[in-house]
C-alpha cells in the first residue's frame, strides 16, 4: 500500500455510519459542471471551518493537468445536512480518469484535518455522460491473462471412451502408476467414474433428443409437444356391445357381482367366477359400462311387435315408433318398460322363407325408450304397449314384422321381434388387485436465515414422482353417458318443468268436479306451499264450485310464488347449455322445489339422459380417459387428461403411457394440481384390456359370470350386435406428422358464412346448414338455416342444439338466428311418350317414385338440399330412367306461385341461399310442390 489512501467513489453503509460518530468528514462523489468549469463535491456531512482554501483541493490524474482555482460551499446548508463545495478549475480535463482530494498543504499526502483518511477524495470524469461513441471505460492496467484452452474431445460419449480417457490423463499426471489389472482400486475407481460420465452424456443427449417434435422418441415427450399445439395423442379406447339375457325366472343381478365373457367350450351361460379360475381357454371379458342392478324379466326375453292384423306388415326405414304386445292375463301387465329403457329391434326369420337361418344379421337395432304408453286393441281386447324412440335412433332399414311367402304362401308372423333384458358392456378386467403405491420421502433444505438473522424454517424440496404401473394396457373409454348430450337433456327437462306444472295445475282444474287426490294436494303444497294451499281452501273445500275458486286464486298467484323458482330455473339452464351437466345434488334442489313428478329426467344417473342407444357405442379415442381407481387416505384422486385446468389443491392426476404399454402417473406441482407429499400412500385399483382385442362378432358374448351367489336362472347370453369401438393408439409417427397441422382443419370460431355453415353441421342429426350474413342497419346478423336428416321441418331440439354450438364460436357483435329453411314449392310438368306395350299406371307409378318425395325421389329430404337448382335435363334423365319411357320432355319448371315462363329462359330453376325446393306431390293429395304427368302411347 502507497502513501496516499485508496479513495471509492461513494462510502459503504456501514462505514459512512461509523464516520459519522467518529465527527469525521468524508468525500461521497464528485460532479462536473463543464459549462461552469466548476466541480461539485458532495461531503458527508457539513463543510469544515474554515473551509479548505484553492490550495487544499488536488486534482490528479494521467491526463491533462487541472488546478483549482477558487473554493466555495455551495447555499448555506444547516449543519445536520450534507455540504456541497463548488470548486472552480482552471481548464476542463480531458477523458482520462481524475482523483480529487482534499490535502493538508502543511503536510503533503496528509489528508486534510478532520477527514477520514482513507474517503477524502474521490474519483471523477470530465465527461461522464459519454455522449460520444468512444469508449470512455477505464482500461485496467495489468489485463488478465489469457486461461489456456483445455483440450477437449467431443468424441468421448460412451462408457469405453470415457474409460480411456481417463487412463490416458493419468499417465500423464501419475507416469509412476502402471498397473491395469482390474483388481487394482484405481481401475475400479476409474471405471466407476467412466460409468457416470456415460450416465451423464446419455441424459444430456436425451435431453437435447425429446427437446424436440422430430427428434422425439419418447411416447411422452410427443404427447406434451402435440398437447402445445391443442392435439392430442390419444391412447385408444376399447370395444362396447349391447348384450342381450334371457331368464326364466324373474330374478337380479346386484352391481359388480356379474360380468361377461366370450365363448368357453362346455360352459353354461350362467358361470361363477370360481369355476373359472382352471379355464385355459383363452376369453375376452366384458363388464357393465354402468355399475347398476340388472333386473332380469323373462316377458322380456323375446316381446312380440303388433301388426294390427295386417298380413304384410313392416316398420319402414325412420321409424321411431312400434306397438309390443303385452302377454299378461288378467290385471297384471308383465312388460315393465320405462322411458330410458333400451330394447333390441331384431329380424328373426327370413321374409321370403320364413327360415330362421335365413334371418338377415344386419336388420338388428338398438333404441333407447323416450316415452312408453299403455293402449289396448279393443278389436282383439289385446293389451299392448305404445313404444317411442328418438330420432337419432331411427331404424336404419325396413323392419319386416309379417308377411306371406314360402312355397305354400303362408302368412308368416313374428318375423321380427324386440329384446329387452339389455345391457352395456364394454371390454377391460377389474380383476387384478390393487396396486400399493407410496411416495418416497424428500429431503429438507439447507437452514438459512432471514434479513433480521432469524432462522427459517426448513421446508421440503418439490417432490417429482412419476410411479411405474406395470399392468396393462389400461383400458381406456370415453365418458356414459356423455356430459354434453346429459346437459343438454337437462336443458330440455329443466326448460319444461313451468310447462308441466302448468299442465298439471290446468289438469286440476278440469277435475275439479271430484275432490283431490294426494297426489294432487302433495303438488300443490309444493308449488305454492301448505300456508298457501290452506290459505285458498283447496284442502276444506266442499264442492267443485269452491274448488274451482281456491284453484283460480291460486293460479292467479303462481307467478309470483314461483318466482324465485322459475329464476333459479333459468340459471340452471344457462349453466348446462354452456355443457356442464348438473350434479346429482342440484337435481336433487330442483324436485324437492318442483317434485319428482315434475323434476323427472335431472339426474345425471338417470338412464333417460344417457342419449340414444346408437350414441353409446360410438367413442371418441382423444377424450378417452384411463378406468384407474386412485385413492389416498380415503381421498378419490381424480384421472384427467391433463393439469392445465387443475388449481392447486385439485386432487388430479394424469396417467401417461409409453410404447410398450407400462404406464406413469403423473401428480401436480402445487401450483397445477395438488403436489404429493413425502411417504404418502396410494391404492391404485386399475382395468386392464384396451383397443382392438375387443372387437367381437354378433354373438360371441354368450357368457355372464357372476362372483357371488345369485338364484337367477339364465337361459341364454349372446350380444345381437358386434363389438365395435375399439382402436389401437395413434401411432407415434402419425402424430408426428399430421399433429402440427391438425389446428388448421379445425375451425373453432365463425368469422365468415361458410363458418357458421360448417360449426352448425356438427350436432348430430343435421345434413347441411346454409348462413346468410345480412346488415340489419346497425350491425350484422346471421341467419342460419338447418336442414336435418330424413325430415323438411328440423325438431326444436336440433335447432337447440345448433343454437348452443354456435353460441359458443361466434364472432362478437354478430346476432344468430337459427330456423328451419326456407321450402319453396316447386311445380313440375312431365310429357312422357311410351313404348307400346308399356303399362301407363305402372310406368306413371314408377316415375312418379322417381321424382316424388318418398324415399329415394328425388325431391325427398335427403337429395335435396340448399344449392340445390333444378335443370330440366336432370328431370328427364329421372324419367328416361324408367323402363318404357320412350321420350320426355320438361313442360312447366318453376316456383308454385310464380307467374309464367313455363320453364325458365336460361335452362335452370336457381334459389336462394337458405331455400330448399320441396315437390313431387300427388296433384290428388295435398304435399308442397306438384308433380303432373302427362302420357301418350302405352296400354
Amino acid at each position: 500500500m502507497t502513501g496516499v489512501p485508496d479513495t471509492r467513489p461513494c462510502l459503504p453503509g456501514e462505514r459512512a455510519d461509523r464516520t459519522r460518530e467518529s465527527g469525521l468528514g468524508a468525500v461521497v462523489a464528485v460532479d462536473v459542471d463543464a459549462p461552469g468549469r466548476t466541480l461539485r463535491v458532495l461531503l458527508l456531512g457539513a463543510a469544515p471551518d474554515p473551509v479548505p482554501g484553492a490550495e487544499c483541493v488536488r486534482i490528479e490524474g494521467p491526463g491533462r493537468a487541472v488546478r483549482a482555482v477558487s473554493v466555495r460551499v455551495e447555499g448555506s446548508p444547516p449543519p445536520t445536512r450534507r455540504a456541497t463545495l463548488l470548486v472552480t478549475v482552471d481548464r476542463l480535463g480531458d477523458r482520462s480518469p481524475y482523483t480529487l482530494r482534499l490535502v493538508d498543504p502543511d503536510r503533503p499526502g496528509a489528508p486534510f484535518p478532520g477527514f477520514d483518511p482513507r474517503h477524502s477524495g474521490a474519483e471523477f470524469t470530465f465527461t461522464a455522460d459519454c455522449a460520444e461513441e468512444a469508449d470512455c471505460a477505464a482500461v485496467a492496467d495489468s489485463p488478465v491473462p489469457a486461461t489456456p484452452v483445455p483440450a477437449l474431445d467431443y468424441l468421448v460419449k460412451d462408457y469405453a471412451s470415457f474409460r480411456r480417457l481417463i487412463l490416458d490423463r493419468l499417465s500423464l499426471v501419475s507416469p509412476a502408476w502402471a498397473d491395469r489389472e482390474v483388481p487394482d482400486l484405481g481401475i475400479t475407481l476409474v471405471e466407476l467414474l467412466a460409468y457416470v460420465g456415460d450416465q451423464l452424456s446419455y441424459r444430456q443427449d436425451a435431453v437435447a433428443t425429446e427437446a424436440y417434435l422430430h427428434t422425439a422418441r419418447l411416447r411422452t415427450s410427443v404427447r406434451r409437444h402435440l398437447r402445445l399445439v391443442d392435439h392430442r395423442l390419444h391412447e385408444g379406447c376399447n370395444a362396447r356391445t349391447w348384450v342381450h339375457l334371457a331368464a326364466e325366472e324373474p330374478a337380479v343381478l346386484r352391481a359388480g357381482t356379474y360380468w361377461f365373457a366370450t365363448a368357453l367350450p362346455g360352459v353354461r351361460p350362467l358361470v361363477s367366477e370360481a369355476q373359472l379360475r382352471g379355464a385355459t381357454t383363452y376369453f375376452e371379458r366384458y363388464e357393465p359400462v354402468v355399475a347398476a342392478d340388472l333386473v332380469l324379466r323373462p316377458a322380456h326375453n323375446e316381446i312380440r311387435l303388433w301388426t294390427w292384423d295386417g298380413e304384410e306388415c313392416r316398420l319402414p326405414a325412420g321409424t321411431t315408433s312400434a306397438t309390443l304386445v303385452d302377454p299378461g292375463t288378467g290385471k297384471e301387465r308383465e312388460l315393465e318398460l320405462a322411458p330410458g329403457d333400451v330394447l333390441v329391434l331384431e329380424e328373426v326369420r327370413g321374409p321370403v322363407t320364413g327360415v330362421p337361418g335365413d334371418a338377415d344379421p344386419r336388420h338388428r337395432q338398438a333404441v333407447r325408450l323416450t316415452d312408453v304408453e299403455e293402449i289396448t286393441d279393443p278389436v282383439r281386447g289385446q293389451r299392448l304397449l305404445r313404444v317411442v324412440w328418438a330420432e337419432e335412433d331411427a331404424l336404419a332399414f325396413p323392419l319386416c314384422l309379417a308377411t306371406v311367402g314360402g312355397e305354400r304362401c303362408c302368412l308368416f308372423e313374428d318375423v321380427s321381434v324386440a329384446r329387452g333384458n339389455i345391457v352395456l358392456v364394454d371390454q377391460g378386467s377389474s380383476g387384478t388387485p390393487p396396486l400399493r403405491l407410496t411416495a418416497p420421502t424428500t429431503a429438507t433444505g439447507p437452514a438459512s436465515c432471514d434479513d433480521l438473522g432469524r432462522p427459517r424454517p426448513r421446508t421440503e424440496a418439490p417432490l417429482r414422482w412419476l410411479p411405474r404401473l406395470d399392468t396393462g394396457p389400461l383400458t381406456r373409454r370415453s365418458p356414459h353417458p356423455d356430459p354434453a348430450r346429459t346437459a343438454a337433456a337437462q336443458v330440455r327437462a329443466l326448460e319444461g318443468i313451468p310447462a308441466r306444472a302448468a299442465e298439471a295445475v290446468a289438469d286440476m282444474y278440469r277435475r275439479a268436479s271430484a275432490p283431490p287426490t294426494d297426489a294432487d294436494l302433495a303438488l300443490a303444497r309444493t308449488l305454492w306451499g301448505a300456508r298457501a294451499v290452506a290459505d285458498a281452501g283447496l284442502e276444506t273445500a266442499r264442492d267443485a264450485a269452491q274448488r274451482r275458486a281456491a284453484l283460480t286464486l291460486l293460479r292467479a298467484r303462481s307467478a309470483a310464488l314461483l318466482a324465485r323458482r322459475t329464476a333459479r330455473l333459468t340459471r340452471l339452464a344457462a349453466r348446462a347449455r354452456a355443457g356442464v351437466p348438473l350434479d346429482t345434488d342440484t337435481a336433487a334442489e330442483v324436485a324437492a322445489g318442483w317434485g319428482p313428478v315434475l323434476a323427472a329426467g335431472l339426474d345425471p344417473g338417470d338412464p333417460r339422459v344417457a342419449g340414444p342407444a346408437s350414441a353409446a357405442l360410438v367413442q371418441d379415442p382423444r377424450a378417452a380417459l384411463p378406468q384407474l381407481t386412485l385413492t389416498s387416505a380415503g381421498e378419490h384422486w381424480e384421472v384427467r387428461a391433463d393439469l392445465l385446468d387443475s388449481d392447486s389443491d385439485d386432487p388430479h392426476v394424469v396417467v401417461e403411457a409409453e410404447d410398450d404399454g407400462t404406464a406413469r402417473l403423473r401428480f401436480g406441482d402445487g401450483q397445477l394440481g395438488r403436489a404429493v407429499t413425502g411417504g404418502q400412500e396410494f391404492l391404485a385399483a386399475v382395468r386392464v384390456g384396451n383397443g382392438p382385442a375387443g372387437i367381437a362378432g354378433s354373438g360371441t358374448v354368450v357368457h355372464v359370470v357372476v362372483s357371488a351367489p345369485t338364484d337367477a336362472r339364465v337361459t341364454a347370453v349372446r350380444n345381437p350386435l358386434p363389438a365395435t369401438g375399439g382402436t389401437a393408439p395413434e401411432p407415434v409417427a402419425d402424430a408426428r406428422l399430421f399433429g402440427p397441422t391438425q389446428y388448421r382443419h379445425r375451425l373453432e370460431r365463425a368469422v365468415t358464412a361458410d363458418d357458421y355453415s360448417a360449426l352448425a353441421g356438427e350436432p348430430a342429426g343435421v345434413q347441411r346448414a346454409a348462413t346468410d350474413l345480412a346488415w340489419n342497419g346497425s350491425w350484422y346478423e346471421a341467419d342460419v338455416a338447418v336442414d336435418a336428416l330424413g325430415r323438411v321441418d328440423p325438431p326444436a331440439a336440433l335447432l337447440d342444439a345448433v343454437r348452443d354450438r354456435l353460441e359458443r364460436g361466434r364472432r362478437i357483435g354478430h346476432d344468430l338466428r337459427v330456423d328451419a329453411p326456407r321450402t319453396v314449392a316447386v311445380e313440375v310438368r312431365l310429357q312422357l311418350c311410351l313404348a307400346p306395350d308399356a303399362r301407363r299406371a305402372a310406368v306413371e307409378r314408377a316415375v312418379r317414385a322417381r321424382l316424388g318425395n318418398g324415399v329415394g325421389g328425388l325431391f325427398h329430404p335427403d337429395r335435396l338440399t340448399f344449392d340445390s337448382d333444378l335443370y330440366p335435363g336432370r328431370l328427364v334423365a329421372e324419367a328416361m330412367a324408367v323402363p318404357g319411357v320412350v321420350a320426355a320432355a320438361v313442360e312447366r319448371l318453376g316456383r308454385a306461385e310464380a307467374p309464367l315462363p313455363l320453364v325458365p329462359d336460361d335452362g335452370v330453376l336457381a334459389f336462394g341461399p337458405l331455400e330448399i325446393p320441396a315437390g313431387g306431390a300427388d296433384p290428388s293429395g295435398p304435399g308442397a310442390g306438384v308433380l303432373w304427368i302427362d302420357l301418350a302411347g302405352g296400354r
